[in-house]
């Protein structure tokens, strides 16, 4: 009996240091979401301690994570011995924590008597991941959209605007003279004046339209509708005619917009279509827009 005794108690005491040095969260919970048991990690993954008796901290997640939680926890309720895993947001004093949870019905059992979850913070992988899909999809100098998510913006507005009967329209935009600010001015100047390019064409035009950086010096708008695209077209136009100050130096530019509407064809068509519009304009004088 003392030797039975010994070894179980040595057992709890290596279950204890597991749980008072693991890094995630092990906690118990009932049915109502009850605290029976919380690992000192809950300071740690939470922000905060769970002592027996406080409730699961829902009022903390993330509004778009509440119900994809609320619905997990009730499947597990519905299934003795089932486990779940999903992934939530919780509020903290540094902003959004992300949280990957691993739950699991013992309610049956009766040495535990409820739901065990084990919750891991993963913040940092979250963040790295989105940073990858950021960089994939994202031009790295204006923060605009690039070409690969330019094209799946514009296959989404086609498809949006055929259904509702109306034309996606699209501006081709590219800056006139930029090849002699580089020169002039170099590099350095001219990627500060591509920065404030994509501040003004995303200012000019409306909210649910895009602009995208195509490469070098060439900007896309895919523009939802073609109700006074002509309009559009011009504030944009204007915009970069208007002097900029660029690391406090005075920088003028103008820019040639090329314009294509929607008939039916492929985006890669519209945008080749647009890229003619474009060429004409170039050719017309520069600093207008043509059709």
């Amino acid at each position: 009996q003392r030797r039975a005794h010994d070894e179980e108690r040595a057992a709890k005491a290596v279950l204890e240091a597991f749980l008072e040095r693991s890094a995630d969260l092990i906690c118990v919970h009932d049915a109502d979401g009850s605290v029976l048991y919380a690992s000192p990690a809950a300071v740690e993954v939470l922000g905060e301690p769970l002592d027996p008796g406080d409730r699961m901290p829902w009022h903390r997640v993330h509004p778009e994570d509440v119900v994809r939680g609320v619905d997990t926890y009730a499947a597990l309720i519905e299934n003795p011995g089932s486990t779940e895993r999903f992934e939530a947001r919780i509020d903290s004093p540094e902003g959004w924590r992300h949280l990957e949870i691993v739950a699991t019905n013992r309610m049956q059992d009766t040495a535990i008597g409820g739901i065990v979850s084990n919750v891991r913070d993963i913040t940092e992988r979250a963040e790295a991941a989105a940073r990858l899909s950021w960089q994939a999809f994202h031009d790295g100098l204006t923060g605009l959209p690039n070409r690969a998510l330019l094209m799946d913006r514009l296959t989404q507005t086609l498809e949006r605007t055929r259904r509702r009967g109306e034309r996606t329209a699209l501006l081709f935009v590219d800056l006139d003279r930029f090849k002699h600010v580089n020169d002039e001015r170099g590099h350095e100047m001219g990627d500060l004046l591509l920065q404030e390019v994509g501040v003004r064409l995303s200012r000019a035009v409306r909210a649910a339209d895009t602009v995208a950086r195509f490469g070098g010096d060439e900007f896309v708008v895919v523009v939802e509708g073609d109700d006074q695209v002509d309009v559009l077209a011009d504030r944009v136009r204007q915009a970069l005619e208007e002097p900029m100050v660029v690391a406090g130096v005075r920088v003028g530019v103008s820019a040639s917009i090329g314009m294509a509407f929607d008939n039916g064809q492929s985006p890669e068509r519209l945008l080749r279509d647009a890229d003619a519009a474009l060429y004409r304009a170039k050719e017309r004088g520069r600093n207008r827009v043509e059709v």
